[in-house]
């Protein structure tokens, strides 16, 4: 008799649980594909949007990273394209390949 009743509560509680999930559910917003062609993606403000120092100082980090990012490849690229893989020792060997393999093709 026991088992009966707990089985009842639990299937009470997960029917009050579903039917209280649905009732609050929003409708599903409609999802806005733009194809883009490689373009530089970057946060657009609004127009009306106040100019804020944070925004700023946040931005001029992002560009000093990726200035410092672009500068370590093209390191790379031209280590690579001086460096040959012959000689050196087996640690030499291993990080050439390990930045310079798939560069090469």
């Amino acid at each position: 008799m026991g088992k009966v009743r707990n089985l009842r509560l639990i299937v009470a509680g997960a029917a009050l649980l579903s039917s209280a999930t649905a009732a609050t559910a929003r409708p599903p917003e409609t999802l806005v594909l733009i194809p883009s062609s490689g373009a530089n993606l970057a946060f657009v403000p609004p127009a009306d949007a106040q100019s804020n120092p944070a925004d700023e100082a946040i931005e001029a980090f992002r560009r000093a990273i990726s200035q410092a990012a672009l500068l370590q490849r093209e390191q790379i690229q031209a280590t690579c394209r001086t460096a040959q893989p012959q000689g050196g020792t087996r640690e030499q060997r291993f990080a050439w390949a390990a930045n310079c393999q798939y560069a090469r093709r």
